[in-house]
């Protein structure tokens, strides 16, 4: 019988290549399931349902661009952004937490983010007298 691979080399290549065409399908199949879930979320929610302003994660909102929002193909570009909103069954909204909220809840209308405060300043070390 003969050898299927001749030598060591011819072996490590062929491992390699299909290493390299199975990273490459993975990563397409990945993005066209991304690419089908951005395209599948409703830009009006559902009758049960209320847009709800600073509760979405990044890319997991749609994204107002006429609030003035910066926005990445109508999605979120950053968590908890005051111009994105997801979808939440009616009468909930305000009372999901939201850090950049200015109430600390979501919020039925866009909003600006609240500034994040300053953080406090480390006093210095007292002297020791000698």
């Amino acid at each position: 019988m003969k050898p299927v691979f001749n030598d060591s080399k011819e072996c490590f290549m062929t491992h390699r290549q299909t290493l390299a065409r199975t990273a490459l399908a993975a990563s397409t199949l990945l993005l066209a399931a991304w690419s089908a879930s951005a395209q599948n979320m409703p830009a009006v929610p559902a009758a049960d349902q209320e847009k709800c302003y600073g509760v979405a994660l990044q890319s997991e909102g749609r994204c107002d661009a006429a609030a003035g929002a910066a926005c990445s193909g109508g999605m979120a570009t950053a968590d908890h952004q005051g111009t994105a909103w997801k979808p939440v069954p009616k009468g909930s909204c305000e009372q999901i937490a939201s850090p950049t909220s200015p109430t600390g809840f979501g919020q039925l209308m866009p909003f600006e983010a609240a500034a994040k405060p300053a953080p406090a300043p480390v006093p210095a070390p007292a002297s020791r007298g000698l």
